[in-house]
């Protein structure tokens, strides 16, 4: 019996700190230098589109929710149930157990991009360090995507550094500095290159200069150049949410 009220605890607990990172791995067993496409993810939510950062001309309809359950021979998992439309309506698609947390697993396909990473890697060959934490951690000098849903609340918070990960808001607004509101979000690390097979030719390189995200696009028989990504916070993609960019350190 007190073996079930400890296990009741400490579900009750995790679930308290509702952030799953996902840090990137681009091969091995989540070891070296991460290297990928990173997520950080609040639950007990529905979260919409988190593809959306990379402009590749579609929208991703797929829609996620994320959570910890309670396994029979005791412990916990974190789950991932995926949805084939918005608002997490409709059937579940796949249900991915991803782990008690401080742990490897193959990256699940939280985003529908049909392209090579650095050339060589697919989406279905990359790994995540999971770890769950109260606010979201992301992975030193990567261009960080965040979301949050526009909705008053009292909590705010100014994310600090550490030495392996961390989060550093740049926008301005308050919208985008309370944890509280905060949905996801997707991040690339430094020097990444995405290479789409659709639309053909198209390559993405993400770097951070000096704290300021760049991406190099490169089309298709057609010159290479760099865009500054817009750092303000602001609710230009949805007005149900407040988008924020900036590079971590």
């Amino acid at each position: 019996m007190k073996y079930i009220i400890f296990i009741i605890l400490c579900c009750n607990i995790l679930a308290q700190s509702q952030v799953y990172n996902f840090e990137p791995f681009l091969a091995g067993e989540c070891s070296g230098v991460p290297s990928g496409i990173g997520f950080s993810v609040i639950g007990y939510k529905c979260i919409n589109n988190m593809g959306s950062f990379f402009d590749v001309g579609q929208y991703d309809y797929q829609s996620w929710y994320f959570g910890i359950s309670s396994l029979p021979s005791g412990g916990f998992t974190i789950y991932a149930n995926s949805f084939e439309q918005e608002n997490c309506t409709g059937e579940i698609g796949t249900t991915f157990d991803l782990g008690n947390g401080n742990s490897c697993t193959t990256t699940p396909s939280f985003v529908s991009i049909d392209a090579t990473f650095d050339k060589i890697y697919n989406f279905s060959s990359l790994n995540s360090y999971v770890t769950i934490t109260k606010y979201p951690q992301y992975t030193d000098n990567s261009v960080v995507y965040e979301v949050f849903s526009n909705t008053d609340s009292s909590e705010s918070f100014e994310p600090s550094s550490s030495s392996s990960s961390s989060s550093s808001s740049s926008g301005s607004s308050s919208k985008c500095k309370n944890y509280d509101n905060f949905l996801y979000a997707t991040y690339v690390t430094n020097g990444l290159e995405i290479d789409y097979k659709s639309p053909s030719g198209l390559k993405e390189t993400y770097t951070c200069d000096k704290d300021i995200p760049i991406i190099n696009y490169c089309a298709s028989n057609k010159k290479c150049y760099n865009k500054h990504i817009e750092t303000t916070c602001n609710s230009k993609v949805t007005p149900s949410a407040y988008t924020n960019v900036f590079c971590s350190n």
